[in-house]
C-alpha cells in the first residue's frame, strides 16, 4: 500500500480505521446483548489497521542505506512491539480506575464484587490515536517509490529465500507474540497460585527493547545470519528448559527461562528483517517481502495459543506443545544453517 498511495497517506488511513473499533469496542463490552459477530467484525477492523505495522516496517527501510537497516527496522519494531507490554502492563490499571471511567462515561461491571471498567482499555487509545495521527499529518512524507505489479508478485512468492526468510521470522516474532499471548493461559493451568497479571508485560517489554539491539548488533557485526542463527539455537534451548520448569513445579526457573526466550526472540526479530534487503537487493523486492513476512508471522499470536489450548483439551498435557515447538524451531535451525550459514551457500547477509 505504501508504493501504491504513499506511505503517509496509508499511515494515516490505517490509523483513522484504528479509531472505529476503539471506540465501537469501549461501548460493546457496556453492551451485555452484543453478538458475537460484533466482536469479529471489531476484530476484523482492528487487523486491518493492525495492517500498518507491516506496511511500516516495508516502508521505513527506504529512508536508509543497507548498513543502517537492521538498526533502523529495530527500531521501527521494538518501538511496535512494546505495544503488547504497554497495553499488558496499562491495561489493568485502567480497567480499575473510576477516575478514567468517569471522565469516559463508562459503566462498571460488577465482577466479584467489584466494579471494574471493561471499556477503559478501548478507551484510553484515542487520546494518543488522535495525537499520532496529528504528527503523522505534521512529519510524515511520501516517497516517490517504484509501484508494484503482478510481475513482483510473482517475483517474490517463486523465490526461495522469501520462504525461507519468512520461517525464520515466524519461528522468532511467532514464538514472541504467540508466547506473549499464551502465557496467561500456561501460568494460570500450571502456576495457579501465582498473580500472574502484575508481571506480564515483563517478557513482551523485553522482546521489544532487545529488538532495536539486535538489528544494531547486526549491522555492527555486517551479519543478520550470525545473530539470528545463534538466537535461533538459544531458542532452541530456553523452549526446552521452559518446559522442564514446568514439570519441576518451579515457577522462578519457568519464568526466568520464558523471559530469556523473549531475548532470543527479541534479538532475532532485529537481525532477521537486516538480512532481508542484503538478500534482495532491489528496493521494491525488499520492501514486498518485509511486509509479506511481517504478516505471515503476526498469525504466530493466533496459533501459539491454540497449540497449547489443543494439547490440554486432547492430552491433558502441556508437554506435547512444547515438542510441537521445538520441533518446528530445530527444522528453522536447519532452514538457517542450510540456506545462509554454511559456507557452500556463499550467503554474507
Amino acid at each position: 500500500m505504501p508504493a501504491l498511495i504513499g506511505g503517509k497517506n496509508w499511515t494515516f488511513i490505517s490509523t483513522l480505521i484504528l479509531l472505529v473499533p476503539v471506540v465501537w469496542l469501549g461501548f460493546a463490552v457496556q453492551d451485555t446483548t452484543t453478538s458475537y459477530t460484533t466482536f469479529m467484525i471489531l476484530t476484523v477492523l482492528i487487523g486491518l489497521a493492525g495492517g500498518n505495522f507491516s506496511s511500516s516496517m516495508a516502508y521505513i527501510g527506504n529512508f536508509f542505506p543497507k548498513s543502517e537497516k537492521g538498526t533502523a527496522l529495530g527500531i521501527n519494531g521494538g518501538v511496535g512491539n512494546l505495544g503488547i507490554s504497554v497495553i499488558y502492563f496499562l491495561a489493568p490499571f485502567a480497567m480499575g480506575s473510576a477516575a478514567l471511567g468517569s471522565v469516559f462515561g463508562v459503566t462498571p461491571a460488577i465482577i466479584k464484587g467489584n466494579a471494574v471498567y471493561l471499556a477503559n482499555a478501548a478507551f484510553m487509545w484515542i487520546v494518543p490515536l488522535v495525537v499520532i495521527l496529528a504528527l503523522m499529518t505534521r512529519f510524515m512524507d511520501n516517497l516517490p517509490l517504484e509501484k508494484p505489479n503482478p510481475k513482483n508478485l510473482v517475483q517474490i512468492f517463486g523465490n526461495k529465500h522469501t520462504w525461507a526468510l519468512t520461517l525464520l521470522y515466524t519461528c522468532s516474532f511467532g514464538a514472541f507474540s504467540g508466547y506473549a499471548a499464551a502465557l496467561g493461559l500456561l501460568v494460570g493451568k500450571e502456576f495457579p497460585e501465582v498473580p500472574f497479571a502484575s508481571i506480564a508485560f515483563v517478557g513482551p517489554l523485553v522482546a521489544g527493547a532487545l529488538r532495536p539491539v539486535g538489528g544494531w548488533l547486526a549491522d555492527k557485526i555486517n551479519s543478520g545470519t550470525k545473530v539470528t542463527f545463534v538466537s535461533l539455537l538459544g531458542l532452541c534451548a530456553t523452549t526446552a528448559l521452559i518446559a522442564v520448569g514446568v514439570d519441576m513445579h518451579n515457577f522462578p526457573f519457568f519464568f526466568a527461562m520464558s523471559v530469556l526466550t523473549f531475548v532470543c526472540c527479541g534479538f532475532a526479530t532485529g537481525a532477521t528483517f537486516r538480512m532481508i534487503p542484503h538478500v534482495f537487493g532491489n528496493p521494491l523486492l525488499s520492501s514486498l517481502i518485509t511486509g509479506f513476512v511481517a504478516a505471515v508471522a503476526a498469525y504466530g499470536a493466533f496459533i501459539t495459543p491454540k497449540i497449547f489450548g489443543f494439547t490440554y483439551t486432547t492430552f491433558g498435557s502441556i508437554y506435547p506443545a512444547f515438542v510441537a515447538l521445538l520441533v518446528f524451531n530445530l527444522v528453522t535451525v536447519a532452514v538457517c544453517y542450510w540456506f545462509y550459514v554454511r559456507k557452500s551457500a556463499n550467503m554474507n547477509v
